[in-house]
């Protein structure tokens, strides 16, 4: 039997079309998308940026030049003013990579690409360098002297006054902040506990407790790949950073030989 084409009719497809004129399911997938890219910076990293590309705005609007996009002069000026008031280097560079991430996501042009710009930020490298102090890390044995001496002082300054069990279960005060804990808070948090244990408090900080949990798993052995899933780190390069040099060696493959 011979299908006869011209006899039949196309499949009757409803298309929805959305605000933009696409079809509206050509827009959720383009959204979805979006949220994809968004990913691809770390929460903590896309917040800096934005902090960091608003100071930029802000300086830019001061003098009257164009933010977004931006020529490579103004953003030379920018980063060598920034320099000039005391902003480290790592800082400097976090927001250069701001700006240039700006121009991406907007499709334009990246003045941080241009060599004048990264004559600028290598000259500021050079000036006022970018090494920094590193804090020390919390590692699993400071973290237990930081918890005795805490639970130490509970017990010398504990006024609770006992009160009758409630369905089996004794009654816990538990204080919930509105809002998280700043970076600040938390370094300071650090800070009293290290110097309650008897610990230097200026040589800790916030940071200590994801280096000092690298640094405990380098020693006990753990595999670099699952170090990675729990810190997220994407590059093994990056995670060397957080383990100490002392550490390396560790049932390094060497041992006896050196």
């Amino acid at each position: 039997m011979t299908m006869e084409l011209d006899r039949l009719e196309p499949a009757n497809y409803a298309v929805t079309v959305g605000a933009s004129g696409l079809p509206r399911e050509l827009e959720v997938a383009m959204d979805r998308a979006g949220e994809f890219a968004k990913a691809e910076k770390a929460l903590n990293t896309r917040r800096a940026y934005r902090s960091d590309f608003a100071t930029f705005q802000t300086w830019c609007a001061a003098r009257g030049v164009s933010a977004l996009p931006a020529t490579a002069e103004i953003v030379g000026a920018f980063i060598g003013a920034e320099a000039d008031r005391g902003v480290k280097a790592s800082t400097i560079g976090r927001r250069l990579a701001a700006i240039g991430y700006a121009h991406r996501l907007a499709k334009l042009p990246s003045p941080t690409e241009v060599e004048a710009v990264r004559a600028v930020m290598r000259g500021i490298r050079h000036t006022i360098g970018t090494a920094k102090a590193p804090k020390a890390p919390a590692t699993n044995d400071r973290l237990l002297a930081m918890i005795a001496s805490q639970n130490l002082e509970s017990r010398r300054t504990n006024q609770e006054v006992e009160s009758p069990a409630r369905d089996g279960a004794n009654d816990a005060c538990v204080a919930v902040l509105p809002d998280r804990l700043t970076a600040q808070s938390v370094a300071l948090i650090v800070k009293a506990h290290a110097k309650r244990a008897g610990l230097d408090p200026r040589s800790f900080a916030g940071h200590s407790l994801r280096s000092g949990f690298l640094t405990s798993a380098a020693r006990r052995g753990a595999s670099v790949f699952k170090m990675m899933d729990v810190s997220r780190h994407r590059r093994i390069d990056t995670l060397r950073i957080y383990v100490r040099d002392a550490e390396l060696f560790h049932d390094h493959a060497g041992a006896g030989l050196l």
